[in-house]
C-alpha cells in the first residue's frame, strides 16, 4: 500500500494530541464513526480520543464495527482516552 501525499499533507495541518478540537470538529468526527465508508471510520477513531464524548461514541461504533483496521483503530483511541 504506498501512500499518498495529500493525505500526508493533510495530517501536518492539525497534529494529533497537540490541542482539542472544537465543538463542531467533534461532531464532525463522531458522525465520521458512522460512515459507511471504513477508512473514514478509521480516520474519525484515530483523531477523535481529545474530544469530551469520545468515549460513549466509540463505544458506541466498536459494538456495530465489523472491520478488523476500524475495531484495531476504535481500542487503540479507547486507549488513549484521557
Amino acid at each position: 500500500m504506498g501512500l499518498v501525499k495529500a493525505k500526508i499533507a493533510e495530517k501536518a495541518t492539525r497534529p494529533v494530541g497537540k490541542s482539542k478540537p472544537g465543538q463542531s470538529c467533534c461532531e464532525e468526527l463522531a458522525a465520521g464513526l458512522e460512515s459507511a465508508d471504513a477508512a473514514v471510520r478509521r480516520r474519525a477513531a484515530r483523531e477523535i480520543p481529545p474530544c469530551p464524548d469520545a468515549g460513549p461514541a466509540l463505544l458506541s461504533r466498536l459494538q456495530r464495527e465489523e472491520e478488523i483496521a476500524v475495531r484495531a483503530a476504535i481500542l487503540t483511541a479507547l486507549i488513549r482516552l484521557d
